[in-house]
């Protein structure tokens, strides 16, 4: 039961990363927000995003698959942060 709560984090907080990438500016900014804050808000959204798909693919045996994808997703949503 609770492994259904971690997916849903896991799924809600990719979603919002994905929504978010689209709305940055070209200095990696959200619109109207300082650049310590948006640091603040993506950090702590890869953060949660990466720790829940780790969980999910340690714990579930069911939907291990969704849950690399994920991590895989995030992975690669990261990557422009890196450089």
């Amino acid at each position: 039961m609770k492994l259904q709560y971690v997916r849903m984090v896991a799924v809600v907080v990719f979603a919002l990363l994905l929504a978010g990438s689209l709305t940055i500016d070209a200095n990696g900014r959200f619109p109207g927000m300082p650049e310590t804050v948006s640091s603040v808000i993506a950090i702590l959204l890869f953060s949660i995003g990466i720790l829940s798909s780790i969980a999910l693919c340690c714990f579930a045996q069911k939907g291990r698959l969704w849950a690399i994808l994920l991590l895989i997703g995030y992975l690669v949503l990261a990557l422009p942060a890196l450089f």
